[in-house]
């Protein structure tokens, strides 16, 4: 399943701090309104997975999606990306 860099690692675990979030929670990880760009992506926190759920985890972080996602995402990393007026997530090829 996906990987996460350290950045995004540390991003996710503040984002889950601050949100009140335990850190038993899955980051799931589904497809979300398309937008001009493509796809979008929606990650939430969830304490049960769906059915039909996969899991992964990486950098500590367990990593649940449907399976219909789960396999575009094994050749994904999930980033920190630093524009001059945010930073965000970004996923790239690995």
């Amino acid at each position: 399943m996906l990987q996460i860099t350290h950045d995004a690692a540390e991003f996710i675990r503040t984002a889950r701090e601050q949100a009140g979030v335990s850190d038993q929670a899955f980051l799931r990880i589904d497809r979300g309104s398309e937008t001009s760009d493509g796809s979008a992506l929606r990650l939430g926190f969830v304490d049960v997975m769906a059915d039909g759920d996969e899991v992964g985890e990486s950098q500590g972080i367990a990593v649940c999606a449907p399976a219909r996602l789960a396999d575009a995402l094994d050749d994904k990393v999930l980033d920190v990306q630093q524009t001059s007026d945010r930073v965000g997530l970004v996923l790239r090829a690995a």
